[in-house]
Formats: C-alpha cells, structure tokens, sequence
C-alpha cells in the first residue's frame, strides 16, 4: 500500500511546477521549486534539447567560449523533435540549445512517479468505481503527456558554456536549425 506522506511529498513537487508557471508571485513559488530541483539532482544519459524563444535570443549575444547564466527554472527535453517543435512552431526562432550528460531534474521519471503513487493511492482507498475509473483515466492522460514531453529542468541561475554553434544555412535546408552546443560549468550531483 502507498502511504499518504508519500503521496503528499510527491506531489509537492507537482504542484510547484505547475504552479511557478502560473505564478502571481514567481519569485517565492521558483525558489522553492528549485529546492526541490536540487533535492532530485541525476545525469542524464542523453543529449538533452531546448528550443529557444525570441526573448532567449534578444537578451543574449550567443558566442563560443561564452558563458551564459539561465535566469529562471528552464527546462529541456530528450526528444530532439519536441524541441525543433517548439523553436520552429512555437517560437519560430529555429534555434536550439544542446547539451550532453546534463545534471539536473528528471520531471517526467518523477512526475510519473508522483500519478502511479496517486492511482495506486486511488485504489487504496476509493471503492466507488465510478470514480476511480475517472480518477485513473485523468491521471492515465496525464502520465501518457508526461511521458511524450520527456523534460528535464534545470534550476534558476545554472551557467552554462557555449562550446559550439553551428549557424542554420538558409541555402542548406539540410540545416534547418542553429545549434548552439553547450556544457555545464562544474555542477556536481
């Protein structure tokens, strides 16, 4: 049986995410998510994509050698795709970050973690079907979302080195994007 604390721990964790995106004081809401980012520190294993917005572009003059500071909780993905999806689509910079055995937070393993504790929590203790079938096709959807986004973040203030770029050719549609490759400056797990 799931225990409640636990549940409750988790899903701490959830709610600061969501909420420091819809923040009416995001100050406060972002220092405590990146309490919690730096509590569930891991390397990821893959490179690790972000697709950057037209702010990110006008504030920073991207060179190599240069070192840039993230200023607020930023988040990556392991899906290239996603992140093309997002700097082409969304934003409509063609412009991404790459970054390789990047130290930071899984959001998708633990949001995961923190939807299979609350169905498992659900079961436990609710025996009224009807709503357990809701209940776990809500959280069901939510974990399938999750899991396609697979994100990790990275907490306000981590600096970063620009190692390479590689500029988008506008007669070379083979490089559609610019890349700018990046490494971390000594963060530690």
């Amino acid at each position: 049986m799931v225990s409640l604390e636990k549940v409750k721990d988790h899903y701490k964790i959830l709610q600061s995410a969501f909420t420091c995106k819809n923040a009416t004081n995001p100050t406060f809401v972002e220092n405590e998510f990146n309490k919690i980012i730096n509590e569930h520190l891991s390397i990821s294993e893959n490179i690790l994509y972000r697709g950057l917005s037209i702010k990110e572009i006008l504030h920073t003059q991207f060179e190599i050698g240069q070192t840039i500071k993230l200023n607020r909780i930023t988040s990556f993905s392991e899906d290239l795709k996603i992140s093309e999806d997002y700097a082409s689509n969304e934003y409509g910079t063609f412009c991404l970050f790459t970054i390789d055995n990047m130290v930071g937070f899984n959001y998708t393993k633990h949001m995961a973690n923190v939807l299979k504790e609350m169905i498992n929590l659900e079961y436990d203790t609710n025996k009224n079907v009807a709503d357990l079938v809701a209940v776990t096709d809500y959280m069901s959807d939510q974990l399938s979302m999750i899991n396609e986004e697979k994100e990790w973040m990275v907490e306000s203030g981590r600096e970063f080195l620009i190692k390479d770029i590689k500029y988008r050719s506008r007669f070379d549609m083979s490089k559609e994007f610019t890349i700018i490759e990046l490494s971390e400056i000594s963060h530690y797990v």
